[in-house]
């Protein structure tokens, strides 16, 4: 009687276990792409439309963004910090670029950014972080 009710506690702190884990992609969401100084990253917005942006950063903090795939050459752009207290879109000058856009413009801070792309009736937007 007692080895049952041994094995019965060992096989439900296991299954319990097995349970934690298993639950632990409800709680955390897909990470944020990083991109550092003289770094690149490629960001897509699968959800929506094959649209994707590459963000190159130089050694000054100084950005690239390059957007292609199914993007409007009249689509307007917006890059900012979703940092509590900051606010404000920099500066960015936009080009065509081949078959996409291209903008570049000085980032100020280290942290949580968003690109926003708007393309006529279509908003699409791109988050990654910043690291110093």
């Amino acid at each position: 009687m007692a080895t049952r009710v041994i094995a019965i506690v060992i096989l439900v702190m296991f299954l319990g276990f097995i349970g934690t884990l298993l639950s632990v992609g409800i709680f955390i969401r897909d990470p944020l792409p990083i991109v550092g100084a003289n770094n690149a990253i490629m960001i897509s917005d699968e959800e929506t439309d094959p649209i994707s942006a590459r963000v190159d950063l130089d050694g000054g903090m100084y950005s690239t963004i390059r957007l292609g795939g199914d993007i409007d050459l009249e689509a307007e752009l917006a890059l900012y910090p979703v940092e509590a207290g900051m606010t404000g879109a920099i500066p960015l000058e936009i080009s065509e670029d081949g078959d996409g856009l291209r903008a570049e413009g000085q980032i100020t801070t280290a942290g949580r950014w968003q690109l926003d792309v708007e393309t006529g009736a279509e908003a699409h937007s791109f988050q990654f972080i910043i690291r110093e």
